[in-house]
């Protein structure tokens, strides 16, 4: 089963520039436990070096033994 989720506001500036630059969003914890400012700055910080967040990145590969893993596909 999929499940597309859809962003209920906006996505920050600098976590769009994130998803353009790296080619995902941050994991959906993150989304779900940071604030919009905290994203953003964690997503501009990022895209300044120029490396991705790993946890972000590897998020939909890796089990975590959570109930999360199922909106991953895993």
């Amino acid at each position: 089963m999929q499940v597309t989720l859809k962003a209920r506001t906006p996505v920050p500036e600098n976590v769009q520039k994130y998803k353009e630059t790296f080619g995902h969003l941050p994991s959906i914890e993150a989304m779900k436990h940071l604030t919009p400012e905290n994203l953003d700055a964690i997503a501009k910080k990022a895209v300044d070096i120029g490396e991705p967040i790993p946890e972000w990145r590897d998020r939909a590969t890796t089990k975590t033994g959570t109930v999360m893993d199922e909106l991953y596909g895993l």
